[in-house]
């Protein structure tokens, strides 16, 4: 079975209520992450996907699979 490459974009919300990206991955399995940059800047628009994900989360850093 292939594996194919993933693209990741971890973002979070800061207290003042700002998305922010925090850094860019390329996943080709569990332990093949590469970090593509690691800059922190706002996102300036934020699907209304991500919104309800995220406000469904008690703790953004647990059970996001």
């Amino acid at each position: 079975m292939k594996r194919k490459l993933i693209h990741v974009t971890l973002i979070a919300r800061a207290d003042d209520g700002i998305w922010y990206i925090c850094a860019e991955l390329f996943a080709k399995g569990p332990h093949k992450i590469k970090l593509v940059s690691s800059t922190v800047m706002p996102l300036l628009d934020v699907s209304d996907l991500v919104r309800k994900i995220y406000g469904m989360e008690k703790d953004p850093l647990i059970n996001l699979n």
